[in-house]
Order: structure tokens, then sequence, then C-alpha cells
């Protein structure tokens, strides 16, 4: 793809319609009984029209994401995206049957990124006592994509560690590849079993999360391989019904992780 001429000071919004059809992958595994169209399948979206409309190579990251009101399998799609003054950002504003869906912040790339760093996989020792992560997510395949706890620190401001893999047949893998807006997912799965874990009471609960907010993600690659496992360093802090997430989320590359996307996201977890 060409890196545009145009500059971006004489770009213009654009405008899309359409219907998120019930039998969309997307739907899939995700609140089964009750399908609402998850968050990272907005971004993923709006990532695809922001590209076809702006020439972008790549997407960057998101930022200053809100999600507001389900949308709901048969919603009739409409989609605004707006070029902000700074270059290379759009701004999007999603609705579902004329309700105000989400809205936040594309940023587009249109060149090479820099190669991922990589750093050591870390020695996290014996993996501890848990309960099964399926339990407690609603969720399942392909929207699953966390799968086991790798520790448990004993220190507060310490990371868990939990890992997984984004399953062949999820909607965000195309020709074996895994976009890497699944970052934000991995992320908020991660985030709303962590704080599970420290329970007293030994009650294992099935966790009603929902993502209310990206609060800035950026992304080292645009997609990985399918058949690498992901690893995600997941930091929450609590307040009232709502947990922030920080996260960095890995790919496993042989004895190394590899940068996918630094992720901070707002989960409601009743």
């Amino acid at each position: 793809m060409a890196i545009p001429t145009t500059p971006w000071s004489e770009r213009t919004a654009t405008h899309h319609k359409g219907e998120i059809k019930a039998e969309d992958p997307a739907f899939v595994g995700h609140f089964p009984g009750d399908p609402a169209f998850p968050g990272v399948a907005q971004l993923r979206t709006a990532w695809r029209l922001a590209r076809e409309d702006f020439g972008a190579e790549f997407l960057a990251g998101v930022e200053r994401v809100k999600y507001r009101a389900p949308v709901r399998p048969g919603a009739r799609l409409t989609l605004d995206l707006v070029p902000t003054e700074d270059e290379g950002s759009v701004s999007f504003e999603f609705r579902g049957d004329e309700e105000l869906a989400s809205s936040g912040v594309l940023r587009l790339g249109f060149a090479d990124g820099a190669m991922a760093r990589t750093i050591p996989l870390p020695e996290l020792g014996e993996r501890p006592p848990q309960p099964a992560i399926d339990v407690m997510l609603p969720h399942r395949g392909p929207a699953w994509f966390v799968h086991e706890v790798l520790s448990v620190p004993d220190d507060v401001d310490a990371p868990f560690w939990l890992g997984g893999r984004v399953p062949e047949d999820s909607f965000l893998v195309r020709d074996g590849r895994v976009s890497a807006i699944a970052a934000i997912e991995v992320a908020s799965q991660a985030g709303a079993v962590a704080p599970e874990l420290r329970r007293a009471d030994g009650e294992t609960r099935e966790l009603g999360g929902f993502l209310a907010a990206v609060k800035e993600t950026a992304f080292a690659v645009p997609n990985y391989p399918q058949d690498r496992d992901v690893v995600a360093s997941i930091r929450t802090s609590s307040r009232s019904r709502f947990v922030t997430v920080e996260a960095e989320v890995y790919t496993v590359c042989g004895a190394e992780l590899e940068d996918l996307a630094r992720v901070e996201v707002k989960l409601l977890v009743q």
C-alpha cells in the first residue's frame, strides 16, 4: 500500500452504514445466551474502514475509547470517522440502532514500525493452585483467550502473569495471523480474573465483566502467527465496581517473549 500524498489537514470525515448480522462470527462465545458485539470487534471494524478511507499501513494504537451501550445481533450500524488535528489520528463514533455504542481515537501508521522488543521468558516458578478460568469468565470458544494463571504474586504491587492463545477460529484471525487488537481482549479477560485470585473466601464466581473503556493501547506489531501462545503481565486496581488494568502483552517465541502491546483498560466487573 502506497503512503498517501494528500496532506493530513486536507483529509475529510467519512460516514459508513451497515448491519451487524446475527451470524457474524464475533458474536460466537461472547456472553452465550446474551450475545453482544465485542468491544474489540467494534475497534476492528473502525480500523478496517479507517485503513481503507485514509490509506493506513497499520494500527499504531487506540486511546480514549469509551463503551456506552451494547450492540446486539441485527443492529443497524453507522460509523463516523473524523481526522483530528493530530496527524494520523482519527476519532470515531460507532452507533448500533442509532444509539451511541462506542467512541474513541485510532492512531494510524503509514510506514513500517520499529522491530518489537524481545525479553527472556521469565522464571515464574511453580504454577499456583487455581480455579478453572472457564468457570470464572463468561466467554466460551472462540471468544475465550486466557486459559491459565502462571503466577499469583505475594506482593500486591507485583504483576500477575496469565497465559493463553487466540484460537484459529476467532474472528480476529486471518490467513493464520492474529490482529494485534486481540491484546486488548487478552488484557481484559486477564484483568477480570486477576482480582478474584486474591479472594479469601475460597468461592469461585462467574464474572460478568464488561469492557467499559480503553484508556490507551500501543501496538508493537500489527499481527502475529496464530500458533503462538500469548502471555500477559497484569497489574490491577479497583474502585467501586470498576477495575483498571495495566497490561504488558507478549507472544511466546521459543525462549523469549516478543512485545505485542501495552494496554490500559477499565472494566465493569459484577
